[in-house]
């Protein structure tokens, strides 16, 4: 297990070694039947195929053409289709953000007939020796290897459901009624957070913030339940990953020089709609926000090891007990300033919990000062 699990120059070699042992008798041999025509025809039934749908398909493309795939920036992407990403359930499509599983990607994205992709799947389930082939992705696409998108959860169905590309106006209304009336955020980060497809809607009408990875690849889900919009649900691909924002200028580029860390979305979008109303300091170039799910610091070490390029880190959370311990532990952990940010700017409104808070007060306040003037005209 430690030759697997810490490869060195010589393992390399044996890997490879070992894979090309298997891949000579039988991919090979696969080819070369199909090539022919001569392979034996089965009749498949859905069991069947749902076995192949679920082996692994870096492992299944690694063994069959290995040449067909290009690895490069922790990503691993069809060569004769760059926007389509493969994982081990199957290969992404950014385009049309369409998950392929494995029987479906070997005849729409490889150009297998049906009868040839299910050959290749029940040939690789017979022959191969998993452990090895395990082990030869895990040492040759180490990044691509750990990312795994979740099956419980269609993301391309919910692009395809939101609400609010369908001109759903019931929709849109449910969003600023909740956003801006119950929360206070303000209109135009409520519209900027829909049209950059931050928030979606789904057919069940919960609120879903997006976060993205990849291009169009969803990355992160939390959503807001339409009967309770107090609670919520994560979903993710992988561990520690938070809702992320950049300003529209800078969501183009993956370096970031300065990050926010926020408790959670609705934190975030107070802090966006008070940069908006001049009340804090506007959002750096070159930065990124995220929100922690709940103080969860794993989040923002995940963040932090993904972005060495980070030079400063905004500790955005609460005046509460709960908050400022985690800034105390944060800091403790990875050596950074991260005092209570909102300490500074709530000082002139008395002791607030937390952004929201905040805005909420200063939103209270213009108003009574407003209504005040208007009775006295």
């Amino acid at each position: 297990m430690s030759m697997l699990s810490n490869p060195n120059r010589e393992d390399t070699e044996l890997h490879a070694t070992s894979l090309n042992e298997v891949r000579k008798p039988s991919a090979l041999r696969v080819r070369q039947q199909i090539e022919s025509g001569h392979y034996q025809r089965l009749h498949y039934t859905a069991r069947d195929i749902d076995k192949f749908n679920s082996l692994n398909m870096i492992q299944l493309l690694a063994w069959y053409d290995e040449a067909s795939l290009i690895y490069d920036d922790k990503t691993l992407t069809l060569k004769e289709h760059p926007t389509c990403i493969v994982f081990a359930e199957g290969v992404y499509n950014t385009e049309n953000c369409r998950l392929y599983q494995v029987i479906d990607a070997l005849i729409n994205l490889l150009g297998f007939r049906f009868p040839h992709a299910c050959f290749i799947a029940n040939s690789f389930l017979k022959d191969i020796s998993f452990s090895m082939i395990r082990a030869y992705c895990e040492h040759k696409y180490p990044q691509a290897s750990k990312v795994s998108l979740d099956n419980n959860f269609n993301f391309n169905d919910l692009l395809a459901q939101n609400l609010f590309e369908h001109g759903n106006s019931q929709s849109i209304r449910t969003a600023y009624a909740l956003l801006h009336n119950r929360y206070g955020i303000e209109r135009p980060v409520v519209t900027e957070f829909m049209y950059r497809k931050y928030l979606l809607m789904d057919t069940n009408r919960n609120l879903c913030f997006v976060t993205y990875s990849q291009g169009n690849v969803i990355a992160v889900v939390r959503k807001m339940h339409e009967k309770n919009y107090n609670t919520d649900e994560y979903q993710s691909t992988k561990r520690n990953v938070g809702f992320q924002y950049a300003s529209e200028q800078d969501a183009n580029y993956d370096m970031y020089r300065s990050v926010y860390v926020f408790e959670n979305i609705i934190e975030l979008m107070s802090y966006l709609s008070l940069a908006r109303m001049g009340k804090v300091p506007t959002i750096e170039k070159a930065s990124c926000l995220i929100a922690l799910n709940g103080l969860k610091n794993g989040v923002l070490y995940n963040f932090l090891s993904e972005h060495h390029e980070v030079k400063t880190i905004y500790g955005c959370l609460g005046n509460d007990d709960p908050a400022i311990n985690a800034a105390r532990f944060i800091r403790q952990r990875q050596y950074v300033d991260m005092q209570p940010f909102l300490r500074d700017y709530s000082l002139e409104h008395g002791y607030v919990k937390n952004w929201n808070a905040l805005l909420k007060q200063i939103q209270n306040e213009y108003a009574a000062k407003h209504i005040s003037n208007k009775n006295c005209i």
